[in-house]
């Protein structure tokens, strides 16, 4: 399956919440076993946040086929006001015979990000 295409709005420093749907034909795809990354870069190319299950900012809910962002402020105060590229991978637990994991990517897009003017 291709990627989905969406392109979400992140308000700046505030919490960023979104719960994803891995489905065919409506039916979730079971996501057991499975573990998630995202990546967030400015428009050339530079790392500006790593998220992933294992430290944080994405969950699954492998039976729902669902995949959960959840930034806090402070991870979201680090992205500038201007467009940003991300995408989101699930990772197949490693086949014990196999040096790789099946990786797939789920979805992929273009951040937008409001600033936020009130600072604490």
């Amino acid at each position: 399956m291709a990627a989905g295409d969406w392109n979400p709005t992140i308000e700046q420093g505030a919490t960023w919440t979104r719960t994803l749907t891995y489905a065919d034909d409506g039916a979730p795809i079971d996501l057991t076993g499975y573990t998630a990354r995202m990546d967030i870069v400015d428009g050339v190319g530079r790392t500006i946040l790593q998220v992933d299950t294992t430290v944080g900012g994405l969950s699954i809910d492998g039976a729902a086929g669902t995949v959960t962002i959840d930034l806090t402020p402070v991870q979201t105060s680090k992205l500038h006001a201007s467009p940003h590229h991300y995408n989101i991978e699930l990772v197949a637990d490693p086949d014990p015979r196999s040096e790789t994991a099946a990786v797939q990517r789920l979805i992929e897009g273009t951040i937008t990000v409001t600033r936020d003017w009130t600072k604490p």
